[in-house]
This record gives C-alpha cells, sequence and structure tokens, in this order.
C-alpha cells in the first residue's frame, strides 16, 4: 500500500522526478513495508532525507484536501509546497543546532573556569532542558554538540564532589550565544551591572 500510494503512482512520480530525486523513488518502491522504507530514510544524508520526507507529507496533504472534496493540486504545488517546507525545517534546524552548540560550549567553558578556582559543590542551572537533560544523561551525545557534553560531564564526575543541575526559565538575564566566555577577575570594562540569582534587580559594584 505505501509503496502504491508514495512510489508507484504516476502523478506521484513526476513529484519525484522535479524534486530531482528519482533515484530514492527507485530505492523506495523496493522495499517490502513501511518500517524498511522508514529505516531507509532516516539512514539517508540529512538534505534528502528531509526533502523525501516533507515530498511524501506534501503528496499525503494533497491526496488529503482532494478525498476533502477540495481541488486537486498540480505537480507544480504540490512541489513547491515541499521545497518551501523544506527550506524553512532546514533553516529552523541549523538555528536550533548552533544554538545548542553554543549553550554546550558556554557550559563546559563555565565548568573548567568553576573547577579552576578550586570550588568543589556548585549548583549549575540553565535555561534550556536539553542542556540540564544532556549533562545528566546520553541523550544528546550523537548530536552536534555530543563531544562537548561527553567532556562536561567527565569534567563534572572527575573534578567535583557534588554538582547540583536544574533548569530555571530565563527571567531577567538576556545572553549572547555568540560570547561563550567566563570572566574572572578584573571584569572586562564593558560589564557594567552584577546579577546574581537571588536578586532580581541589579547591582553595581562602587
Amino acid at each position: 500500500m505505501v509503496a502504491i500510494i508514495f512510489f508507484k503512482c504516476k502523478f506521484m512520480s513526476k513529484c519525484w522526478q522535479m524534486m530531482n530525486l528519482e533515484g530514492v523513488r527507485l530505492k523506495l518502491v523496493d522495499l517490502k513495508d513501511a518500517k524498511e522504507v522508514t529505516n531507509y530514510i532516516l539512514s539517508m544524508e540529512e538534505e534528502n532525507k528531509y526533502e523525501t520526507m516533507i515530498l511524501m507529507w506534501s503528496w499525503w496533504d494533497a491526496r488529503n484536501k482532494v478525498n476533502s472534496s477540495e481541488q486537486r493540486r498540480t505537480v507544480k504545488e504540490v512541489v513547491h509546497q515541499a521545497r518551501n517546507m523544506t527550506w524553512k525545517v532546514c533553516t529552523m534546524l541549523k538555528k536550533t543546532i548552533k544554538k545548542h552548540y553554543k549553550k554546550a560550549q558556554a557550559c563546559l567553558a563555565a565548568l573548567t573556569a568553576i573547577s579552576a578556582q578550586g570550588m568543589m559543590r556548585i549548583q549549575l542551572e540553565s535555561d534550556s532542558s536539553n542542556l540540564v537533560t544532556a549533562l545528566k544523561s546520553r541523550v544528546f551525545d550523537q548530536s552536534p554538540a555530543g563531544m562537548l557534553l561527553v567532556e562536561a560531564r567527565q569534567l563534572i564526575q572527575l573534578d567535583f564532589v557534588s554538582v547540583e543541575v536544574s533548569f530555571t526559565p530565563t527571567i531577567f538575564l538576556s545572553w549572547d550565544p555568540d560570547q561563550p566566555c567566563v570572566w574572572l577577575d578584573p571584569l572586562p570594562d564593558f560589564i557594567k551591572f552584577l546579577a546574581v540569582r537571588d536578586c532580581t534587580e541589579p547591582w553595581t559594584d562602587e
């Protein structure tokens, strides 16, 4: 049934060709069930993977519209929707990956600086629930930031007696993802305000 709807349908075949994915279609059409199709798609390179999944979704969406008595989309419309959605998804993923990588980098830099100061018992708070999870488990070890996360966990195990990691929503602090640095005294001249977790107002050192 999967092969008939997505890979053998004449309309959908034209969509595969227009997306320059005919080679992918020919490989998928020979697979015996949905599980094999899914595993093969997930093993593909990132760009082709997203194009394939979103093209299949775009066709399924168009098919559902017809079943709801709406006007049938053309091949160009299905492909245009797939390409547009692929671009949006890839752009969003790149931004998300960069953000998570920068947070992991900042976390490792902070742990290294704290360790160098001889602190043994610390409480580590982050506004990233993914980072908190990554520091407590191996869930994100295969992500682009995986090596940094593994190094951070090793540092926690080897250099500290006690580390409490918790999630804290950002309330008033802003963070520049392009500046994953840790500054110690003397602080740079451009730092005008100091803030701590349990203070509601920033203060200056007069």
